[in-house]
């Protein structure tokens, strides 16, 4: 059976062009049900019933499993038996009884503008570890990108004459303004960065590429940043304002409802983010089509 969760990952990577943090998650999903399977003598995916989905559902409630987490994994399960049956590996769905908890959602936590000036004004920009934790901090607020997106950047992404990011999700890429704080805040990054690696000298082209293809924000091993790594970085300023469960999606909730606040369109709002559904943000923002920058420099609280 195994072959058969590998194809329909690759499909979702090649076809639906999902992230890979996604992808990796439904792998663990698909295969922790496969173990289950095994563990009980089901060894042929057309011999999968509906009994075997509910009593894996019900050994997951048995282990305390979070809700949120047993929705995911039945979700990918759904998702796997629907690309079974559109490519004829089986003839039923034995996902298409299952009921699982619904998932309150919880409330989005958000940043009041005055909280974000003081966040985005605690690195110290003498020492050269605040000069680039002011980049990030920055950049998350510019754009409302996630951790793993700002982690997967280059300098070749970056192109501050013009004030843009091209913020890559999985196949997908999307253009992203950046406001005249954020473009100063990588320049200082970009100005030491170049001092520290002496990679833009000026004895040709083929060290200043060099520096283009490297990564934006490197960990301290040079591989990038991990999403880990940055939610640990966010945290730690949270602590200095006084919000300890500060994080990355903190700071891309808040920029989306500082937006909205200040007026952006819903449709703005989903080319600037990259995604279809923004209900979380519990506004109802009438679909104005308007060119992203400009609603970009109307609505975002740091452009002068």
């Amino acid at each position: 059976m195994e072959k058969y969760v590998l194809e329909y990952l690759d499909y979702l990577i090649e076809n639906r062009s999902i992230a890979k943090n996604t992808a990796d998650a439904y792998e663990l999903d698909l295969y922790h049900f496969l173990r289950f399977l095994y563990k009980n003598q089901i060894l042929r995916l057309e011999r999968v019933t509906d009994t075997n989905c509910n009593s894996y559902l019900l050994a997951l409630e048995q282990e305390g499993k979070k809700p949120a987490s047993i929705a995911r994994k039945m979700a990918a399960l759904r998702g796997f038996f629907d690309f079974c049956i559109r490519k004829g590996y089986v003839k039923e769905d034995p996902t298409e009884q299952l009921k699982v908890a619904r998932v309150t959602r919880k409330e989005v936590e958000i940043l009041e503008p005055k909280q974000m000036k003081k966040l985005l004004s605690l690195p110290d920009t003498m020492k050269a570890k605040g000069i680039r934790d002011k980049a990030i901090l920055e950049l998350l607020y510019a754009t409302g990108m996630k951790a793993s997106e700002l982690a997967g950047l280059c300098w070749r992404d970056v192109n501050l004459k013009l004030g843009y990011v091209c913020v890559h999700n999985g196949k997908r890429e999307r253009i992203v303004p950046l406001h005249e704080t954020a473009v100063e805040a990588l320049g200082k990054y970009q100005t030491m960065r170049r001092e520290q690696e002496e990679n833009c000298a000026e004895d040709g082209t083929e060290r200043e590429n060099e520096f283009k293809d490297s990564i934006l924000f490197p960990a301290r091993n040079g591989e990038p940043f991990t999403r880990q790594g940055l939610w640990k970085l966010v945290r730690a300023y949270g602590v200095k304002l006084g919000v300890p469960e500060l994080s990355p999606q903190t700071i891309r909730d808040s920029f989306i409802a500082h937006m909205l606040q200040n007026g952006a369109d819903l449709y703005a709002m989903q080319e600037l983010l990259g995604v279809s559904d923004l209900s979380f943000a519990g506004q109802h923002v009438k679909a104005g089509g308007r060119a992203v920058r400009e609603v970009y420099q109307k609505a975002h609280p740091l452009v002068h």
